[in-house]
């Protein structure tokens, strides 16, 4: 990925009509995006294959530009794939969850990362049974209140296989996870 200032991407996106795709970070997580670019701060995401709507957002406050996707993975073998939710865009404009660098504690890091990814509790529990089928470990499944407890307590899980399955269900770098309160 290119990862040049985001004055420069902008100007690019701007500049360039050969469908460069952009790699955003927004209110509820990351997206893979053709850029229009409106004002000096205004973004509206657009995928000409994918007929829905149309989002803009304001660069700094609810959206910003990490780069340009200069490579596609694609899987190589067929397997089941979990779908998430549709999110319209007005949903998204209501969700002010853009807030890089915010002090969290862990509960509030947890809820946070849940609702930017679009998961209930009972979609993050079918996700991590498929989690924990996959890897042949019951211990990699979190019901659906067990999650919810999660969000209340102020503990992180006592199995690592939990750990590590919050990090995949809500994107969650596992080192912001086992970070101190004081330092995320």
């Amino acid at each position: 990925m290119d990862e040049r200032r985001s004055e420069e991407l902008v100007a690019d996106a701007k500049n360039n009509a050969e469908g460069r795709f952009f790699l955003v970070e927004h209110g509820l997580g990351f997206t893979c995006s053709q850029l229009v670019v409106h004002g000096k701060d205004g973004i509206m995401l657009h995928s000409p294959q994918r007929h829905c709507a149309q989002l803009e957002l304001r660069l700094g406050r609810e959206a910003r530009i990490l780069g340009v996707v200069d490579a596609e993975i694609r899987p190589i073998t067929h397997h089941q794939t979990v779908r998430m939710p549709h999110r319209s865009a007005a949903l998204l404009k209501r969700q002010h969850l853009f807030a890089p660098n915010v002090q969290t504690s862990l509960k509030d890091l947890l809820r946070i990362s849940r609702l930017r990814v679009g998961l209930s509790f009972r979609e993050a529990s079918g996700m991590s049974r498929w989690v924990a089928s996959t890897l042949s470990d019951e211990h990699y499944f979190a019901a659906p209140s067990t999650l919810s407890d999660y969000e209340t307590l102020s503990v992180p899980p006592r199995h690592i296989q939990k750990i590590i399955t919050l990090c995949v269900l809500y994107c969650i770098d596992f080192r912001e996870f086992c970070a101190p309160p004081d330092s995320r």
